[in-house]
């Protein structure tokens, strides 16, 4: 991925209008660096942004619960949070240990769940939906470098593109997000993946590049639907349930091992409880198209 020559006044005007966070406004090596123009990563007022964002990151990975009541502590993490980020929408949990570049970079939707060691390295803007869920070691980076030695070497050996998550989009473990990528809404990516390119909306992708397996039909929705009015239950964000469900019924989609399907809790007749794991239906196969070659 080359650099840009040009800097991107929309993304400038994106942060400056919406990021309230310790953003530099008006800063040369900023705008840059945001735009996708190399820049001088030694730059004082950006050294010390990254330092401020790093030392905020080791202590909301060492705050304690003992002592606490869970909503003491979540309302403590939260307002954490709210001091790392650019901006954060609503209702986020983060498991520790939890790093990142700036921080004021990066916008988190509502009831955002990431699982453990999660790394954002938002050199520029990380814009993530409502209702995104990541698992564990996922890795959000902007940050990339020329191929020539010597020019990787110098001081502005480094430029960067912004990322999209989209609403209800769910990111699975130890999968790699790379600078410029947009993944689209309700998009699932499979464990291990590293996603080089944008990611349509309502597909499952797995690999490494990232490819897409499957395209999940909208016309026959009414699962699919159900699914991403709500979200899942799994981390406490959501309580409503359809009715005839037990209290182990769970909503859920993705896949494992070499088991290509979705599962998508709607009703007895459809499936069984799994708890969290994942399985494939022969009935939701068929209305989903056979994958799409890339």
């Amino acid at each position: 991925m080359t650099q840009r020559f040009e800097k991107d006044q929309e993304l400038i005007k994106y942060a400056y209008e919406n990021l309230k966070l310790n953003v530099p406004k008006g800063h040369e090596e900023y705008e840059k660096m945001i735009s996708g123009i190399a820049y001088d990563t030694l730059n004082r007022e950006l050294q010390a942004g990254r330092e401020e964002a790093h030392q905020s990151a080791r202590e909301y990975s060492t705050l304690s619960f003992r002592g606490k009541s869970i909503e003491e502590f979540n309302q403590i993490r939260l307002d954490k949070l709210k001091t790392l980020f650019g901006e954060v929408k609503g209702e986020a949990v983060i498991e520790a240990p939890l790093s990142v570049d700036y921080g004021y970079n990066t916008s988190i939707g509502k009831n955002f769940y990431a699982n453990f060691n999660l790394t954002i390295l938002d050199s520029s803007i990380v814009k993530i939906g409502d209702f995104v869920e990541f698992g564990p070691n996922v890795v959000i980076c902007c940050a990339t470098h020329p191929l020539e030695p010597e020019e990787r070497l110098s001081k502005d050996g480094e430029w960067s593109r912004s990322i999209t998550v989209g609403n209800k989009a769910w990111i699975g473990a130890n999968v790699t997000v790379l600078p410029g990528v947009t993944i689209g809404d309700g998009a699932v990516i499979g464990a291990n993946a590293v996603v080089t390119r944008d990611v349509p909306s309502f597909s499952v992708s797995i690999g490494a590049p990232a490819k897409i397996l499957q395209q999940v039909s909208l016309i026959k929705t009414d699962l699919l639907t159900f699914w991403l009015e709500r979200g899942t239950s799994r981390h406490g964000f959501f309580s409503k349930k359809p009715d005839g469900f037990n209290s182990n019924d769970n909503i859920s989609t993705g896949m494992t091992g070499k088991s290509s399907g979705l599962g998508i809790w709607v009703n007895e007749n459809v499936c069984h409880k799994t708890g969290s794991s994942f399985s494939t239906f022969s009935s939701l196969l068929d209305q989903i198209p056979k994958p799409v070659s890339t």
